[in-house]
C-alpha cells in the first residue's frame, strides 16, 4: 500500500470506520461460512502486486477489496453466495454466478465504478453500470437472472439492434473482451 489513497481506504480487521465508504470493514467471524471463506480471498487479493496475471493487470485495490466486501452483506442476508471470486484483469474484483446455461457477474473496479452484466434469453450481454445506492438492487437482479428469467422489470432488455448497454465512459467488463 504505497499511496495515500490506498492507505485511507486500507480496510483493517478492527472495524475501523472507512469514511469514504460511512462502513467498517466485515468481521470474518459473521454469517455464513461461505461468506467468510470469501472474505479472506478478497483479503488476500490485498497482496497481489502489478502484473499478478503475468501482464501487466494492476492489483485491486483497497476500494475494490472494501465495495466487494459490502457487497457480500447484501450477498449474505440473500442466501447467494457468489459461484467465483477474482481479481480482475481491468483491475478490481469479479464475483460471479452460473447456473445450468445462465451466467452473471458483477465487477467491482479499482476506480469505484460497478459493474454488472447478465445475459438475456437470447444470450445477449446486458451491461449495467450500478451507482452505491443501487448495489442491493443489482444483486437481487442477478440473483433474478439466475432463478428465471427475466430479470426483474427494471432491468434493460435488448434491443432489436444489439445488446442493451447501460454504462458509464468506455469501461467494459473484462470478461467481455476478447
Amino acid at each position: 500500500m504505497g499511496s495515500t489513497e490506498e492507505s485511507n481506504l486500507a480496510p483493517h480487521r478492527s472495524g475501523c470506520i472507512l469514511a469514504a465508504f460511512g462502513h467498517t470493514w466485515p468481521s470474518d467471524s459473521e454469517g455464513p461460512a461461505w461468506r467468510q471463506e470469501t472474505l479472506a480471498r478478497l483479503d488476500s487479493f490485498g497482496r497481489l502486486v502489478p502484473g499478478w496475471d503475468s501482464y501487466q493487470a494492476p492489483p485491486p485495490n483497497a476500494r475494490a477489496r472494501f465495495n466487494a466486501a459490502a457487497a457480500l452483506d447484501d450477498l449474505s442476508s440473500m442466501d447467494f453466495p457468489p459461484h467465483r471470486v477474482a481479481p480482475s484483469v481491468e483491475g478490481g474484483i469479479a464475483l460471479s454466478w452460473r447456473k445450468g446455461d445462465r451466467d452473471a457477474n458483477i465487477e467491482f473496479f479499482n476506480t469505484g465504478e460497478v459493474l454488472t452484466e447478465m445475459r438475456d434469453v437470447d444470450g445477449m450481454p446486458i451491461i449495467e453500470d450500478v451507482g452505491s445506492e443501487d448495489l442491493r438492487a443489482a444483486l437481487e437482479r442477478i440473483r433474478d437472472c439466475m432463478e428465471r428469467w427475466p430479470p426483474a422489470a427494471d432491468a434493460p432488455s435488448r434491443a432489436a439492434s444489439g445488446p442493451a448497454v447501460r454504462r458509464r465512459g468506455e469501461i467494459v467488463p473484462a470478461l467481455y473482451r476478447s
